[in-house]
């Protein structure tokens, strides 16, 4: 499918639809590349509109996901905190649990990353993984507390 035939009011939305498309499929590069010209397309806007902010929040989290998936930590985590800098009153108690979580998995994942060889001491290694260990613990909390309100707020 071409974009440039769609409306430029449009594009980004079928880009980041199809994106989503290709997370469900397991397919993350052609999601990646989705997600991202989905960013690049967005039109500008001087307001944000709840449902431009909604679906921009949704954007940044799904994206976070397919760079976790594709093993690129950093951008992942990038992306996670700017979907937590994003909510707000009316976003949904899911998607900070899901942030939330998947920052928890990073910070995991980055413990158990080997020594690096140069200019580290066993000992300055072994601090920074519990500083992950730590973070990952109190990401996981957050992110349960957020599933807990969730369900007490839909009761």
């Amino acid at each position: 499918m071409s974009f440039s035939c769609i409306p430029a009011v449009l594009r980004w939305r079928l880009a980041a639809l199809r994106g989503q498309c290709y997370f469900e499929q397991r397919k993350f590069l052609l999601a990646q590349q989705d997600f991202i010209y989905a960013l690049h397309e967005l039109p500008a806007a001087s307001i944000l509109t709840d449902e431009r902010h909604h679906e921009l929040t949704i954007l940044h989290l799904q994206l976070a996901g397919t760079y976790r998936e594709l093993q690129q930590l950093d951008a992942a985590l990038d992306h996670y905190k700017t979907t937590l800098q994003m909510i707000n009153s009316q976003t949904p108690l899911g998607y900070s649990a899901e942030a939330h979580w998947g920052i928890a998995l990073i910070a995991s994942t980055q413990v158990a990353q080997p020594l690096p060889l140069a200019n580290s001491s066993l000992a300055a290694h072994t601090k920074a993984q519990e500083d992950q260990l730590r973070t990952a613990l109190a990401h996981a909390l957050r992110s349960g507390f957020s599933q807990q309100q969730r369900h007490e707020h839909a009761r």
